[in-house]
């Protein structure tokens, strides 16, 4: 049966109190206190205090500033008579005051001490010392205790935090407290990303092995903080000599930690849940149980476009096509297009500067075309030279040459507003393929070249393949076009395909616990 502490103070502690109480029910105490956990059989406050003082175990006494309501029978407050009842009745007792009512009360006791004796409100006021008068004379008294003849030694001590007082009743009443378990396992993971966890525990305690069971979709990448273990399907088991601690003057503790991994990445579920059980045993006595829950994630991209038939017909060169996607699951995805024409595939795998350069040569080549004469060229304020310089460096360099495209336009004098040209599309390039936060689109744009319409279309399907920031690579969405070329024969023609992905915000993965349903997980 778990030891009663009643708790004794005034308001000013309020706050001290809460927490003091769930230390103490964490030290495996039954705390009472008036503002909580606290039986009355009648209207008498006094008596209902009193009586619970009796029921209790032990006393803990907390003061700082305030001395309390004097009760109308008592020539003291109640929170002393609560004290002098535990006391009388010989409880264990430990009081604890603030560290300045502490330096307060030792100054008051020298000054009553003095010839003068002044202990006057003012003079209190002019050194600093806001506690009531009585307060300070309830301390003297407590320090000077007697039970009958002999006097008996209660324990007072100064504290700042609450953890100063949980450190003294560990130490004052001999508390052997119970072992600290923390216990961590990473939130989530994707496919493939190690999902860490582990145990530590802050002091030695008997057993002689700890057994991990998991299930056999996981595997095991790393054992840590181990020196030998036995590793059998879906168990592992350590023996305690095997796993390292650490051991000093100031603590002890040992830990332990496994990484699982979850090799598939072809599963409908969004999110899968499977547990792990580790078991500390003494013989075969169970000592210890911990449940972790790892969890897998992924995400999944969809295609919601509502595209009426594509009729490609005589005298239109240009159509766009606009195709909307939506992602759901949990984390982020990067894109890669294919489009397949009568089963010919055709890849879009641009890096952006290759994109911004095909996309100014085709302007400035353009350009150089429409002009008849210099005036237009003086206009746009521009050499003629130095624009054929702009294209050369277009047209001659390589995405893979070590040297930067800006080096290009240093050493052929490139003119000034080209480049800022340049850099002005590469900027709405990387808008473009930044503007989502959970997608990161390699060709959110794509142009159909013209020489893949030579030929009568009979059918369209853009796959858009995907994968997660570990590399994992799903299933690609064909999304089928209906198309119908009417033309009498093949010419040039260009389709334009708009990218469109919304992100979907599902909450229930920040909400795990309540959503899982079973070791399988479910969409």
């Amino acid at each position: 049966m778990k030891e009663k502490v009643f708790l004794a103070g005034t308001d000013d502690v309020k706050f001290v109190m809460e927490n003091l109480y769930n230390v103490l029910v964490d030290m495996g105490f039954d705390p009472i206190w008036f503002h909580k956990n606290f039986p009355i059989d009648s209207d008498d406050s006094m008596e209902e205090c009193l009586k619970n003082v009796r029921s209790s175990d032990r006393l803990i006494l907390v003061l700082d500033s305030r001395y309390g309501l004097t009760a109308r029978s008592l020539n003291h407050s109640i929170t002393e008579e609560e004290f002098l009842t535990a006391y009388k009745d010989g409880k264990p007792i430990l009081v604890f005051v603030t560290q300045e009512t502490w330096i307060h009360s030792i100054i008051y006791h020298k000054l009553r001490k003095q010839k003068t004796g002044d202990v006057s409100r003012k003079k209190l006021h002019d050194l600093g010392i806001k506690a009531d008068k009585k307060l300070l004379e309830f301390i003297e008294r407590i320090q000077h205790m007697e039970k009958g003849k002999e006097k008996k030694i209660v324990w007072i001590e100064k504290f700042n935090y609450i953890y100063d007082i949980q450190e003294q009743i560990k130490m004052k009443w001999h508390f052997e407290a119970e072992v600290d378990f923390e216990s961590f396992i990473a939130p989530w993971a994707l496919p493939n990303e190690e999902i860490p966890m582990h145990i530590t525990w802050n002091k030695d305690f008997d057993f002689n092995e700890i057994i991990i069971e998991y299930p056999e979709e996981l595997n095991i990448a790393e054992v840590l903080n181990v020196i030998e273990y036995k590793i059998e399907p879906t168990k592992i088991t350590l023996e305690k000599q095997n796993v390292r601690f650490i051991n000093d003057e100031l603590y002890f503790t040992s830990y332990f930690g496994i990484a699982f991994v979850y090799r598939k990445i072809n599963f409908d579920a969004l999110k899968l849940f499977k547990d792990v059980k580790v078991t500390f045993k003494n013989s075969e006595e169970v000592i210890k149980e911990i449940l972790f829950v790892a969890k897998i994630f992924r995400p999944k991209l969809v295609d919601i476009t509502n595209l009426e038939s594509i009729i490609i017909k005589d005298k239109i060169s240009s159509y766009k096509i606009n195709l909307d996607l939506e992602t759901r699951g949990f984390g982020y995805v990067s894109t890669f297009i294919e489009v397949k024409i009568n089963r010919k595939v055709i890849t879009f795998n641009e890096t952006i500067v290759e994109r911004i350069i095909k996309k100014l040569r085709k302007k400035y080549n353009k350009l150089i075309d429409e002009i008849k004469d210099e005036t237009f060229i003086e206009k746009i304020k521009v050499n003629k030279e130095t624009l054929k310089n702009f294209l050369e460096v277009l047209d001659k360099y390589s995405i893979d040459e070590e040297e930067p495209i800006t080096e290009y336009f240093s050493e052929e004098n490139v003119e000034i507003a080209f480049i800022v040209d340049f850099i002005i599309e590469l900027a709405k390039e990387v808008k473009i393929q930044n503007k989502y936060d959970n997608i990161l689109l390699k060709s959110p744009s794509l142009e159909l070249p013209e020489e893949n319409f030579n030929e009568i279309i009979k059918e369209i399907i853009v796959c858009v393949n995907y994968e997660d920031l570990n590399n994992n690579k799903y299933p690609p969405i064909e999304i089928p076009l209906e198309v119908k070329d009417t033309r009498n024969r093949p010419q040039k023609t260009t389709i334009d395909f708009k990218i469109k992905i919304n992100d979907v915000v599902d909450n229930s993965f920040y909400d795990i616990e309540k959503i899982r349903r079973n070791n399988n997980g479910e969409n």
